[in-house]
């Protein structure tokens, strides 16, 4: 019963959630370690997901979507945090490349699946199977002891505040690419839906 532009608005309130609580989600990551903080934005989208399945109104899909929102504020300092103990050398900007293929990837895979229904009403059918999808990480990744290791703490040096133009600029350039790649999916699927696809 949602319109379009209450929907578009509910959707955009789950990134500025993940925007604002991204610092929040960095701190957690440092605190309980990667392996336990993907287990963490793991359950959380399964609580966003499971609250789409269900909703009834707008304020249940409010609620999925700040639970999304942190769980995406979680899971990217995870990721790159995992990534940059496990992997040094050569391999590692390729390993960093195929994260970040993980949004395009996963919006593939939802597209597919909601095409394989031939219709989008069986959406909470679609939203149960993301939810199992979202269990996974709690059995495939693995649980570390208490003492286990954790993303590095940055070590005495250079302050980064020598480095504050080009955090600036690299921050700029993905909020750019962000919008960017983000808006044309939208602006993809609105046309489709228009047109009568």
């Amino acid at each position: 019963g949602l319109s379009v532009p209450a929907l578009a608005g509910t959707v955009s309130f789950g990134y500025l959630v993940a925007a604002v609580a991204s610092p929040l989600g960095g701190l957690v990551v440092q605190r309980v370690g990667p392996s336990r903080a993907l287990r963490l934005a793991a359950a959380l989208a399964s609580v966003g997901v499971a609250l789409v399945a269900v909703a009834q109104g707008p304020a249940t899909l409010a609620l999925a979507f700040v639970a999304l929102g942190m769980a995406n504020a979680v899971i990217q300092p995870a990721s790159n945090g995992t990534l940059a103990t496990a992997v040094t050398g050569r391999r590692q900007g390729a390993v960093f490349g195929i994260v970040q293929s993980a949004v395009p990837a996963a919006t593939l895979l939802a597209g597919l699946l909601l095409s394989s229904f031939d219709d989008v009403r069986p959406w909470r059918q679609a939203m149960a199977i993301l939810l199992v999808a979202t269990l996974l990480p709690q059995i495939i990744v693995p649980r570390l002891p208490a003492g286990g290791p954790r993303a590095p703490r940055r070590a005495g040096g250079t302050s980064p505040l020598a480095h504050r133009g080009t955090l600036l600029a690299l921050c700029a350039g993905g909020f750019m690419g962000s919008a960017a790649a983000t808006t044309v999916a939208v602006f993809g699927v609105a046309s489709g839906l228009s047109s009568g696809l």
